[in-house]
């Protein structure tokens, strides 16, 4: 009985494993949205015999620039998975619009600063949640 118990439990976490490595790879195909949306919006350009400018150096920077520090200010925050990806998802879209088709860089990175306003006014929550979960 003590074997299909452990069994169980082995088969509990690997599923728990698998959910985070699907929110992973979610979260990174967000994270490059920016630069693929430029890749297709230079391609419809391209097919419609026009032309469009897209320094995809400085696209991949950008990109690099605000994904990793948005995932980062939404990793902390005390939302359900689902609102997390919902958020970064309307994040990555707003950048995506202004830094790619609009060519605004300071409006692009506006949701950074909303999302380190929301991490500054819930510190003492996540400070508590972190405690908790390293047993301090």
């Amino acid at each position: 009985m003590d074997a299909i118990s452990k069994l169980q439990k082995k088969n509990d976490e690997s599923k728990r494993q698998a959910g985070k490595d699907k929110l992973d790879f979610i979260v990174f195909a967000l994270i490059l949205s920016p630069l693929l949306f430029s890749y297709a919006y230079g391609l419809y350009f391209w097919l419609n015999g026009q032309e469009v400018e897209l320094e995809q150096f400085w696209i991949a920077i950008g990109t690099a620039g605000f994904g990793l520090p948005a995932s980062f200010l939404l990793s902390f925050q005390m939302f359900k998975p689902a609102i997390k990806l919902l958020l970064l998802f309307i994040c990555m879209a707003w950048f995506s619009y202004f830094w790619v088709v609009a060519y605004l860089s300071w409006y692009a990175f506006i949701p950074l600063i909303a999302l380190y306003v929301l991490l500054l006014l819930n510190r003492q929550a996540i400070a508590k949640k972190l405690n908790n979960d390293a047993g301090i």
